[in-house]
Parts: structure tokens; sequence; C-alpha cells
């Protein structure tokens, strides 16, 4: 009796067949409860199948290629943030040079504009120094 069924179909569907080694079906059972009796003359392989259903492994085959479409998505997320990054980071060395010119150069300018605040003339004894 097929107990307990893990997976997507849920379902307790259940194949045994029981072969002898010379490939001959001894027997065969294909329900969830099921009892097989036979006569064994000799060793006998018992082997155990579970068959999805049709149902059930479209179901996988849609959680799959949902699964598929998540990881295509988190790919394609993962590269536009690349690429954003990338455009960010050559925008901001732009205006980082950008800025760092036009600080030195107002640095340049406001140097001058002092120095000329201070510049005084040689005198003669004749003339006086005008602020």
């Amino acid at each position: 009796m097929v107990q307990w069924v893990t997976g997507v179909g849920h379902d307790r569907h259940l194949s045994v067949s029981v072969n002898a080694p010379s490939s001959l079906v001894v027997g065969t059972v294909d329900d969830a409860n099921g009892q097989i009796n036979f006569e064994a003359e000799e060793t006998v392989s018992v082997f155990v199948c579970v068959l999805l259903l049709q149902e059930a492994s479209h179901k996988v085959e849609n959680y799959v290629f949902h699964m598929f479409r998540y990881y295509s998505f988190g790919r394609m997320r993962k590269s536009a943030d690349y690429y954003l990054l990338q455009s960010n980071s050559q925008y901001i060395t732009w205006w980082s040079t950008a800025l760092s010119l036009l600080i030195i150069t107002s640095g340049y300018l406001q140097l001058l504009f002092l120095k000329r605040l201070f510049t005084t003339k040689t005198c003669t004894e004749d003339e006086k120094p005008r602020c």
C-alpha cells in the first residue's frame, strides 16, 4: 500500500511488477492498494516504479518553466543593474572631473583677485601711498 507521496502529483498511483530472472513477468499490480500472489521456484526481482500521470507531468513542466523564467528575469535584472552601474560610473567620473576643474579655476581666480587688492606701488618721497 502506498503510504506517503512527495512531489508535485500527490497521487498514490503505484505500479509494481515481479519479474523472474528469465525476464518472465510473474505478477503485476497497478493500484494504490494491492497484493501480488505468485509461486516462485527460483529467485525473483521486485521492481517498484512510481508513475507520474500526464496531469502531474504537465504541472512539473509548468513549474520548471516558471522557475526558468524567474531565473532568466533575475539574470536580466542583474545585467541591467550592471549596465546602470557602468553608466553611472562614467557620469560620476565626468562630473567629478568637471567640478574639480571648476574648483581649481575658482581658487586661482580668487587668488588673483586677492593679490590685486594688496598691490602696492613703490612711492617716491613726494608721493604718499594711497589705500
